[in-house]
């Protein structure tokens, strides 16, 4: 597989783009470098001795969402897996295509029982996608988009603290392995650790405020 070509076209592709207008600039370029570097990360973790999908998980990470944008298609897995097949095809072979597109094509069918009879490469790249969805990047997305929709600072806070963290802790039932568990839920934890400060401070409070009384007197 020819990877350094691979990864030359996503950055051609898709550096310069937005999937939606209110997005940063190469949201979707950014997410799949991401997205295949945990995806990688996991492999190590759940699957050590086994590298033979190593550059599989990594091209169809970083095509994942080719497709993915705010005018685009109702299945953008479905969609990017025929556009990728003639964006790749010649720098792999038909096998290596194959899976590649496979994965694009079903990454986001989480809440489906087809799920649990997908290969580990699948289950891989699901769990990856959805981990970099969570955490630090989460609360940027939601910065994003308080101001999108004409929250206040307060408002934002206010559903990051509640309604968001109860969504990821939901999500739980789309993540396949253990360590996948582990891991979202750290990052859930420092979501939370963050949504309650956020929501204090934009409530106008200091932080440890009883002791600097303490040590003030």
């Amino acid at each position: 597989m020819n990877m350094t070509r691979i990864e030359e076209l996503a950055a051609e592709l898709l550096m310069n783009k937005k999937s939606h207008p209110w997005k940063e600039i190469g949201n979707k370029y950014h997410h799949g470098i991401r997205t295949a570097k945990i995806a990688l990360a996991l492999r190590r973790l759940i699957f050590p001795e086994d590298n033979s999908h190593d550059e599989i998980l990594t091209a169809a990470a970083l095509f994942h969402d080719v497709a993915n944008s705010e005018e685009g298609y109702k299945d953008h897995g479905k969609a990017g897996a025929i556009q990728v097949r003639g964006l790749l095809a010649d720098f792999c072979s038909e096998a290596e295509l194959n899976e590649i597109c496979h994965i694009i094509e079903v990454h986001d069918d989480r809440k489906s029982e087809r799920r649990h009879g997908y290969s580990n490469w699948v289950k891989l790249h699901q769990d990856a996608d959805y981990l970099d969805h969570a955490g630090t990047y989460d609360i940027w997305m939601n910065c994003i988009q308080g101001g999108v929709w004409d929250q206040t600072a307060a408002e934002a806070a206010e559903y990051m603290a509640n309604k968001r963290i109860e969504e990821l802790s939901n999500a739980h039932k789309l993540i396949n392995y253990a360590v996948s568990h582990k891991i979202l839920d750290e990052k859930i934890e420092y979501q939370r650790q963050f949504a309650v400060r956020f929501s204090a401070e934009m409530a106008g409070e200091i932080i440890d405020l009883d002791r600097l009384w303490a040590e003030a007197k």
